[in-house]
């Protein structure tokens, strides 16, 4: 089964959580894929859009899919790690000490 790639870029705020459940809702309700969350250009991600995440990957584990991330940062690793997500982990992104920029 391909992947379908969502990438994160800048700094992910609570108030972008809405906007990310209903992109992913909708991926899972029109795609057999499975997910890959891009994280090479994120550089902060709020706790509400963890949860987010998190919700996801239950919802696809749910109907026989999968959800990665890879390239996360140092930094927004250990959040993915706290946040119960560290077994979808895949991956360091190119320049861990990198700041990108918001998108």
């Amino acid at each position: 089964m391909d992947d379908f790639c969502y990438s994160l870029r800048g700094e992910i705020q609570r108030d972008h959580a809405a906007a990310l459940r209903a992109d992913l809702r909708m991926f899972i309700a029109v795609s057999e894929k499975n997910l890959l969350i891009d994280c090479a250009r994120l550089t902060a991600i709020d706790p509400a859009v963890l949860a987010v995440l998190c919700e996801t990957h239950r919802d696809l584990e749910c109907v026989g899919r999968h959800m990665r991330i890879t390239n996360p940062s140092h930094r927004t690793r250990r959040a993915f790690e706290v946040s119960g997500l560290g077994d979808v982990l895949v991956g360091s992104a190119p320049n861990d000490g990198a700041l990108a920029t918001a998108s």
